[in-house]
């Protein structure tokens, strides 16, 4: 059984360096997959975007506001295939969430 089928995988990202310590950050990710099953020819956009701000001395802490998937359309797709059958089959994905979170970075010096 010789079965084509084709996943195409387009990305971009920017970051900036804002005044004061702000920095925001994007990424767009597109893929495509076809010549598969009925329902199964998909077509995904995935956008995250963030906006964060260091803080403390050295620019020890940031605190991160961070939006994934913001256009809800996040969708798995899988196809496992075998010498006698080709299956392909949705795969449960976290969708769209937004989270706020901190990071200190400790430097030891020796």
């Amino acid at each position: 059984m010789n079965t084509d089928y084709l996943s195409q995988e387009f990305s971009a990202s920017v970051d900036w360096e804002l005044p004061k310590g702000f920095f925001m950050s994007t990424d767009f990710m597109y893929t495509i997959n076809s010549q598969r099953a009925a329902g199964f020819n998909t077509k995904v956009p995935l956008w995250n975007a963030s906006i964060s701000k260091q803080m403390l001395k050295f620019n020890r802490g940031e605190l991160k506001f961070s939006a994934r998937d913001l256009l809800n359309r996040n969708e798995g797709i899988s196809r496992n295939t075998n010498n006698n059958y080709i299956e392909d089959s949705r795969v449960l994905t976290l969708r769209q969430f937004f989270l706020l979170s901190f990071t200190y970075s400790q430097v030891k010096w020796d």
